[in-house]
């Protein structure tokens, strides 16, 4: 395994998440029913709107921050995605939460809010990001110095060896 093996598992947004959840989720409930030879339930136990709060407020309940963050309520971060309803992807939907959990990409996305503050506004980026990319590749840069890829796959066969492959 390489560093790259489990950064291209997960991209910088929540969609591919969202949607590898919903279908690993299903996926694994059949082959439960399988295992044990029972009947594969007619409809399915997780539904798009399980995933989209997992991704919503349950993200920040596993940081500690749901009374900032994960909700639209009073006394809240205004941490906000607005959606195009229109786009090819979203067009002829029915659920708007279905529709953003299989079908929405950050195309689809016109005006981002964080904590208030609008960083994006008709599908562009409001702000000059250099500074911020910039920043974002020294802090790589130095992770990647502290923690060389032949020092992380030092402990992961250490782990490896001592705990065998990992299991679902």
């Amino acid at each position: 395994m390489t560093l790259q093996d489990s950064v291209s598992a997960n991209s910088g947004d929540m969609f591919g998440p969202m949607r590898f959840a919903l279908q690993w989720s299903r996926g694994r409930e059949h082959e439960h029913a399988r295992q044990h030879k029972l009947t594969t339930p007619l409809h399915v136990k997780y539904m798009t709107a399980d995933v989209f709060r997992l991704a919503t407020l349950g993200g920040a309940e596993a940081l500690n921050l749901a009374h900032l963050v994960g909700s639209v309520e009073v006394g809240k971060r205004a941490d906000l995605l607005v959606f195009d309803a229109d786009s090819v992807n979203l067009g002829g939907a029915g659920d708007p939460i279905a529709a953003v959990v299989m079908n929405a990409s950050g195309e689809d996305i016109k005006t981002v809010f964080v904590d208030g503050e609008v960083l994006k506004r008709d599908g562009k980026l409001v702000r000059d990001w250099k500074p911020v990319v910039r920043e974002l590749k020294e802090r790589a840069q130095d992770i990647r110095t502290r923690w060389p890829e032949e020092k992380l796959e030092e402990i992961w066969k250490t782990w490896y060896d001592t705990n065998g492959p990992p299991t679902i």
